[in-house]
């Protein structure tokens, strides 16, 4: 497993108990590394990687039939902006527990350098039911 995933992982391991979540959204975008079905990419996952967080449908994230989650993302994470392209399929966003708050990290940026920000975020108080 490479140490992006091992950090991933281990950080919602850690910090689960507080309300982290992590959402996988496999996506066949990017060099077609994920051509199999959505049942058939869960599997893989969960098996090669032990993951025990959400892995949803395969999703479109770039392009005129982008899913609606991922254009929310990408128009929050740059401010109403211009939504730039994802480059690649390990895009992270940190999504606050009231949806207000989007941080895109940089591609380059280890889960493990992202932790004060979702420390902070974690601060918050949740959302009343």
């Amino acid at each position: 497993m490479g140490a992006v995933s091992a950090q991933k992982l281990a950080l919602h391991k850690e910090l689960g108990h507080r309300g982290l979540e992590c959402l996988a959204f496999p996506c066949n975008q990017f060099g077609m590394q994920e051509p199999g079905g959505a049942a058939e990419v869960e599997a893989c996952v969960r098996a090669k990687y032990h993951v025990d967080f959400h892995v949803f449908e395969k999703v479109k994230v770039n392009g005129a039939d982008t899913h609606p989650v991922y254009r929310f993302l990408r128009l929050a994470a740059a401010g109403g902006a211009d939504a730039p392209f994802l480059g690649w399929n390990f895009c992270v966003f940190l999504v606050s527990r009231d949806g207000k708050t989007v941080i895109r990290p940089h591609a380059s940026t280890s889960p493990l350098a992202m932790r004060e920000d979702i420390e902070r975020l974690l601060a918050e108080p949740p959302l009343a039911a």
